[in-house]
Parts: C-alpha cells; structure tokens; sequence
C-alpha cells in the first residue's frame, strides 16, 4: 500500500479495507489492555462504576449479551489500592469464565458479607463440567486471592450453572486512602 501510494498510483480498495479493519482492532485491543492495567474509573467513581465498565466491553468483546454484574453499595464504593485489587480478581474470575466453551450467560455478585470480607461469585450457564487443566487466569486469580489472603472454591448452583466463589477478608488498612494511586495525572488522560 504504500509503494503504491508512494509511486502515485490508485490504491487497492479491498487492501485500504483490510489495513482499516486491521487497525481498528489494534485500537480497541490498546484500550482494553490500557483499561485492564490501570482502570482510572475506579479512582474517580469506584469499583462499582469500573465494574459495571468491564462488563460492558465483555459483552462487546465475547458476543455475549448476557452478562449481568451486581454490586452492593458498599463493595461499589472502593477505591485506591484495594479497589484495584477487587477488579482484578473480578477481571481475572470474569475471563475465566468466557473462556471455557459452551457458556451462553453469566452472572457476577460482588458483596460485602457482615464479618467484614468481601464475596465475589461468578456463574455462567453452559459451563463445560469436565475440568481440564487450570488456566493461565486461573492461576493468576488464585496467586491474588493467596496474596490477599483470600480463597476461591468452584460453585455449583444448579440448572446446569455453575463457576467460582471468592471470599476476600476487608482490612483496615484496605478502607485508608491508598498511598500510591495507579491513576495517572488526570492532564494524561484528555
């Protein structure tokens, strides 16, 4: 395309369709890569806000519309570190979960339980019940819930639905303003 254009002739149609469409992906995977490693809405809404945003770009990017997040008010209102820590075991529990074949809807919960932990269950229907081997995010969120000391068991919740359920315990120091924020100078992001 472009010794074509360079030497002056007409360029192919169907290539400058293919380099458009080429481009358009790289975009909006850049975006959601940028968005998974430091998710600014948190900062500035909450884990609510960044939640509900997840959601929506996995509907977009799985071709499944069926994809519901609730969270409770208080789970909603984290921020700083500990929010970001929450997105991403929700991040990772959410594309554990897609990936495995034959899975037509999901259901996400976030809450915060009395005795001061927050529970996170994923369930999907359609889920493959015969286990293989442990995805790469898999193992990622189990590395997360360990550093959090936190813990993951499947969930069997019957009519063929099924996933994970997170238990994470909600310390002090999770509740303070975190001392380093992942969101950059908000100048950065205009």
């Amino acid at each position: 395309l472009r010794n074509a254009v360079g030497a002056g002739e007409i360029a192919d149609p169907a290539l400058l369709r293919d380099v458009e469409t080429l481009l358009q992906g790289s975009v909006s995977r850049c975006r959601d890569l940028a968005q998974a490693v430091s998710p600014f809405i948190i900062d500035e809404n909450g884990l609510g806000a960044a939640v509900q945003d997840l959601v929506h770009r996995a509907r977009a990017t799985s071709g499944i519309a069926a994809i519901r997040a609730d969270v409770c008010e208080r789970a909603a209102a984290f921020g700083g570190n500990f929010g970001y820590h929450l997105y991403q075991l929700v991040q990772l529990s959410l594309a554990s979960v897609l990936a495995r074949p034959g899975v037509g809807s999901v259901d996400l919960q976030l809450w915060c339980e009395e005795d001061d932990r927050v529970a996170l269950a994923v369930v999907a229907d359609g889920l493959d019940t015969r286990r293989g081997p442990e995805s790469a995010d898999e193992r990622l969120l189990r590395h997360r819930l360990a550093l959090l000391a936190g813990s993951v068991e499947s969930l069997q919740a019957g009519r063929g639905r099924s996933g994970l359920i997170a238990m994470v315990p909600v310390t002090a120091a999770a509740l303070a303003p975190a001392r380093q924020s992942f969101d950059p100078p908000k100048a950065r992001r205009a």
